[in-house]
């Protein structure tokens, strides 16, 4: 009885909960703006403290990133596209059990897209965040850890099609090239 209550409450913390918290922009394409703004229920849930909107226009060849801190400040930054080196795509684990030798553990992943000005500035546009996948740095075989391959292939995201998709797009849009330094 104690292994089903495990798997139960494995399903519920990791998949549903993984689901849950995925972080990452909605996207909307309408004409000639891509824009990228902060997902309504993660406003809600962080009380509408911080609102962001990273708009590309290919009319007025211009990135416009507005942000709303505390309800009233807000910030607004304009980049030509002409000022853009590069659109740069990193990715990192964040999750704190891989610094451990010899770990199991699911990853969590960290997609950033930025672009880099001329002045040397980097800029970020936006952000993707969620379960990846499973990583066996132990001597044992993968089918040991079973419970932990399943969960994980339940609750992965899809934040790296997605955010590489958008990456591309962007560098497309922009006409700047794609770097992943």
């Amino acid at each position: 009885m104690g292994c089903l209550f495990d798997l139960i409450t494995g399903l519920i913390v990791r998949v549903l909960f993984g689901r849950m918290l995925r972080i990452r922009p909605r996207i909307i394409g309408k004409n000639g703006r891509l824009t990228a703004s902060t997902m309504p229920h993660l406003a809600l849930f962080t009380l509408f403290l911080k609102l962001r909107s990273v708009t590309i226009d290919t009319k007025l060849r211009m990135i416009q990133i507005h942000t709303r801190l505390f309800w009233v400040v807000s910030f607004r930054r304009f980049v030509h596209f002409d000022a853009v080196e590069c659109v740069r795509y990193t990715w990192v684990d964040l999750n704190p059990f891989q610094y451990l030798a010899s770990a199991g553990y699911q990853e969590l992943d960290l997609y950033t897209i930025s672009v880099v000005t001329s002045r040397g500035a980097e800029l970020t546009l936006c952000r993707f965040l969620g379960p990846g996948d499973a990583v066996n740095e132990t001597m044992l075989p993968d089918w040991w850890f079973w419970e932990n391959i399943a969960f994980t292939a339940l609750s992965r995201g899809d934040q790296e099609t997605e955010s590489s998709a958008y990456a591309a797009t962007v560098a497309a849009v922009i006409g700047a090239p794609l770097t992943n330094e």
